[in-house]
């Protein structure tokens, strides 16, 4: 199982090189990501102007591989977690809030973290070792 950041998504929709192999990934691995990061993934790919922003994310939600993870109490405390050791102004992570909410569903999964940045490279998480780190 692995857990995916909203870098993964906005890639793959932006048919960035990395998307190759993040493509076929997803759709061979059970994947799990929060809902608050398809509600910030939503965001930015509107931000991107893709006016199909809502239907990407339904699609990816009724991926027979992908779980959503609702984020409770434990997924709270292990983000804000994140944010006081590794968040932005603390750590040279620099993690934002959509980070440390994939932060935290990683974390508490216990799942390696698929990513695409230099962000969680600086932190304590598992990661996917296809993560690309550009």
């Amino acid at each position: 199982m692995i857990a995916v950041d909203t870098s993964i998504i906005i890639a793959m929709s932006m048919k960035e090189p990395e998307s190759e192999t993040f493509r076929p990934l997803m759709g061979r691995e059970p994947v799990i990501i929060g809902w608050p990061t398809l509600f910030e993934t939503r965001m930015v790919l509107s931000g991107k102007g893709f006016v199909s922003a809502a239907k990407i994310i339904r699609r990816l939600v009724e991926t027979p591989n992908v779980t959503t993870v609702a984020f409770d109490e434990k997924h709270y405390r292990a983000a804000e977690d994140a944010f006081e050791r590794f968040g932005r102004g603390r750590h040279p992570a620099a993690l934002n809030m959509g980070d440390c909410f994939s932060y935290a569903v990683a974390a508490i999964a216990n799942a390696p973290l698929l990513f695409k940045g230099h962000d969680f490279g600086k932190t304590d998480l598992k990661l996917h070792p296809a993560s690309s780190m550009t």
